[in-house]
C-alpha cells in the first residue's frame, strides 16, 4: 500500500503545475488519508460483532483489516472536502488526483497476495500459484492477485498513451473510475475468500 501510495503521489506531482505543486501533493495525501480511514471503518462495520467484543483492536491497523469499498467511500469524501475548501473546478480536481487510484489499487492487490486475502480458487497444476488464505494455509490457486496487478498496470499505461491533450475536464478521472470499476467487478466474481452476500453478490461487487 505504501508503494502504491508513493507512486500515486509521484504521478500526481509529475502532472501538477509547478507553481501549485505543494497544494496538489497536500490534496493527494488528504485523499489517501480519507481512503485509509474509510477502509478501516468499512472493515470494522463488516465485522462489527467481533470489534464490539474487542474494541481496543479497532485502531490496531498492523493486525490487518482494510476494506476497499470503504476506501472508495472515504477517498470520495476526502475529495469532496478538498474540493469544498480549494474551490477548484471539480472535474479539474478529479483529473489531477485520479493518478492516485490505479497504483494504490495495484499495491492493495500485492498486499493481499502476501497477507492471504482476495485470493482465487484452488488451481492445482501449472496454472496455479502459491498463495496463502486468511488461516495461513498456502495452496496453489488461480493467480487472481497477480493478474489484477498486471491488469491495473496495463490499464494505467493504456490510459497514459491514449490520453488526449487537451481533454474535457473530468474525462480522465471518469475513464480511470470506469476501468478500475470494471476490473474490480470482474475480480469479485473470481475471488474465493469468504464474504457475506447481498442478493447473491459480494459487497465488493456492489461497490
Amino acid at each position: 500500500l505504501g508503494l502504491g501510495a508513493f507512486i500515486g503521489v509521484w504521478q500526481t506531482a509529475r502532472r501538477a503545475p509547478q507553481d501549485d505543486l505543494l497544494r496538489w501533493i497536500g490534496a493527494s495525501w488528504a485523499v489517501l488519508l480519507g481512503a485509509l480511514l474509510g477502509s478501516r471503518v468499512g472493515f470494522v462495520l463488516f465485522h462489527l460483532g467481533y470489534y464490539q467484543r474487542h474494541p481496543a483492536e479497532i485502531l490496531q491497523l498492523w493486525m490487518g483489516g482494510l476494506d476497499w469499498p470503504g476506501a472508495l467511500a472515504g477517498g470520495l469524501v476526502a475529495l469532496g472536502i478538498v474540493w469544498r475548501y480549494w474551490r477548484k473546478p471539480f472535474g479539474q480536481l478529479a483529473d489531477g488526483l485520479a493518478p492516485l487510484a490505479l497504483p494504490l489499487a495495484a499495491g492493495a492487490w500485492l498486499g493481499c497476495w502476501g497477507s492471504g486475502c482476495a485470493y482465487g480458487a484452488p488451481l492445482p497444476g501449472w496454472g496455479g500459484m502459491a498463495a496463502p488464505d486468511e488461516s495461513g494455509a498456502v495452496l496453489r490457486r488461480f493467480p487472481l492477485q497477480l493478474l489484477s496487478v498486471l491488469a491495473l498496470i496495463a490499464l494505467a499505461a493504456w490510459l497514459e498513451v491514449r490520453r488526449p491533450k487537451p481533454a474535457p475536464a473530468g474525462s480522465y478521472a471518469g475513464q480511470v473510475a470506469l476501468g478500475l470499476g470494471a476490473l474490480m467487478l470482474l475480480a469479485s466474481f473470481l475471488r474465493a475468500d469468504p464474504a457475506p452476500r447481498w442478493a447473491g453478490l459480494r459487497p465488493d461487487a456492489w461497490a
